[in-house]
């Protein structure tokens, strides 16, 4: 296609009116009163081709979408637009993202079209990092996930989306036994399909234990439901959490990884690291306190991943105790709505 070009002599395009127009307007007067008022009756009656340096490609069915073309797309001619087309042909070749949902709070989904294939991805919020006056804390497990299909989005009854909030991680901890728990992430849903958040840092008194991921009560005798994925469990003191499941319909990209633990305190430097959070957004654990050296806070999840535990405060010397660090925050929870195939 090619765009116009006018040549500017004021000659460009032709009018015409009705063949009454004398009697209907017989003075110049009656004239400009009916086009101010925006009654007199005109028509566009094709170009001047005199009038161009070049002409563009005239706008129809022909040029935008034949009935040839509609054809091969649909089976037969419909009188689709061009936007409908494309949608169609994207549909064909995979799933295009809709609307994704990162924030925490509750929304209402509305399609603006129907489509016969729908993906949707619901993930649970992270749990919260712990801490612990003289152990590292325990880091917070990752949220569950699941994915489950649609076949023709105006079949959903419930259009409610919610996306739940991270578990908020444990303040600082001072002294022996003294621990602060993380709190455990929120539950995300999306059309009627909830699923739960990972838990916080399972710490007592005599030392930190990581969260389990969301989904898993500790019941091993309990079977979840199969399109539920379960999140990473926290990591304990040291130790590594717990990598999350991997959603394929977003690129292979895990996500609900379990916090790392945080490190052991020591008498001197160097301070000890805490453990990494699995893969899927979680958070690190801090670095343990050392006599010379503060502890440091756990990091923070992102994508259901659970929050990292806090280093460990430093009890060593009972005159000289060291507050832990702070346990990070879990990751918030997320809802990816895919579609394909428009009708």
């Amino acid at each position: 296609m090619q765009d116009g070009i006018i040549a500017g002599n004021g000659s460009s395009r032709y009018l015409k009116t009705v063949a009454a127009a004398l009697s209907l307007y017989p003075t110049y007067e009656d004239f400009i009163t009916a086009l101010i008022a925006g009654t007199f009756p005109i028509d566009l009656n094709g170009i001047n081709e005199a009038g161009w340096s070049r002409q563009g490609t005239p706008l129809n069915k022909g040029t935008l979408l034949s009935d040839t073309t509609e054809t091969k797309i649909w089976g037969s001619a419909g009188n689709h637009t061009v936007d409908q087309a494309l949608g169609q042909i994207l549909g064909s070749i995979g799933y295009s993202l809709v609307k994704e949902y990162t924030s925490p709070g509750s929304y209402t989904h509305t399609f603006d079209r129907k489509y016969t294939d729908v993906f949707v991805v619901v993930v649970g919020a992270g749990g919260g990092g712990g801490s612990h006056g003289d152990h590292g804390g325990g880091g917070g497990g990752g949220g569950a996930a699941a994915c489950f299909h649609v076949l023709d989005s105006s079949t959903i009854q419930s259009n409610s989306i919610v996306v739940g909030a991270g578990g908020a991680g444990g303040g600082v901890s001072l002294g022996e036994e003294d621990y602060h728990k993380g709190s455990n992430g929120g539950s995300s849903s999306a059309f009627g399909i909830t699923v739960p958040g990972g838990n916080c840092d399972a710490g007592n008194k005599y030392g930190p234990s990581g969260g389990l991921g969301g989904g898993d009560d500790g019941d091993y005798d309990k079977i979840s439901p199969g399109w539920l994925m379960i999140g990473g469990w926290g990591g304990g003191q040291n130790n590594d959490g717990q990598d999350g499941p991997i959603l394929s319909v977003v690129g292979f990209k895990p996500f609900c990884g379990g916090g790392g633990g945080g490190g052991a305190p020591s008498l001197n430097d160097p301070p000890t690291p805490g453990g990494n959070g699995g893969d899927g957004g979680a958070g690190n654990g801090g670095a343990g306190a050392t006599m010379q050296t503060s502890a440091t806070n756990g990091t923070d999840g992102t994508r259901g991943g659970g929050g990292g535990g806090a280093g460990s405060g430093n009890t060593f010397r009972s005159s000289e105790y060291k507050p832990s660090g702070k346990g990070g925050k879990g990751g918030d929870g997320y809802v990816a709505i895919y579609a394909r195939g428009i009708s």
